[in-house]
């Protein structure tokens, strides 16, 4: 059982690491400008295999860098709760220097410490990333056709709000679980437990 001392540290610990943790954010400053993106799969329908140019990357981490840092050389690990902490103080750190460093050689390896690599290995005992990839794809072909055919998106982001909202809403109330559209959205789409959010701008199928 925690003392009460080691409790007080950890809630402290777990409070430092989620402000310094909420700052950062990774796909979103790695977005491509809507004109990038465009012109690199115009080019690529083309048969031009031509590497984007998106603008640099703008960010400033360096004060959640210090914070992680200055945490991470405080947290006493001997707990396991202090050891989980730390682990996910160091994962956020390798995110954060990751960011701050794209377009640069460092970017890569921070990547493969936050990440690994295709042949690292899951899990012990477990396949690496690519022989679990092929092993999916050596799968893939026993599909039915009608299951890998690809349809065009032909809905708007407000079509498919619309669509998405009105089966949500069989289950669940629509002010407790709304959809939205979020034109700065990195990904596709987004969800969480209080609200699915959508890329505005974009098509689905």
């Amino acid at each position: 059982m925690l003392s009460e001392k080691l409790r007080e540290r950890i809630i402290g610990w777990d409070r430092r690491l989620s402000a310094a943790a909420r700052k950062v954010r990774i796909l979103s400053p790695l977005k491509w400008p809507p004109e990038v993106e465009e012109a690199f799969l115009d080019a690529w329908d083309r048969g031009e295999r031509v590497l984007p140019a998106p603008p640099p990357v703008a960010v400033d981490y360096h004060r959640p860098i210090e914070a992680l840092t200055a945490l991470i050389e405080d947290i006493d690990d001997a707990e396991p709760l202090g050891g989980f902490l730390r682990r996910t103080a160091e994962s956020y750190l390798a995110a954060a220097r990751m960011i701050s460093s794209a377009g640069k050689e460092p970017f890569t390896r921070h990547s493969i410490a936050l990440y690994g690599t295709p042949r690292g290995i899951i899990a012990d005992g477990a396949p690496s990333h690519l022989e679990a990839a092929e092993a999916f794809l050596s799968q893939s072909p026993v599909l039915p056709p009608e299951a890998m055919a690809i349809t065009e998106p032909d809905m708007s982001a407000e079509q498919a709000q619309a669509w998405m909202q009105e089966r949500i809403n069989q289950f669940f109330d629509k002010e407790h679980l709304p959809v939205e559209i979020h034109d700065d959205l990195a990904a596709l789409a987004s969800a969480g437990a209080r609200r699915v959010r959508l890329r505005g701008q974009t098509h689905y199928a």
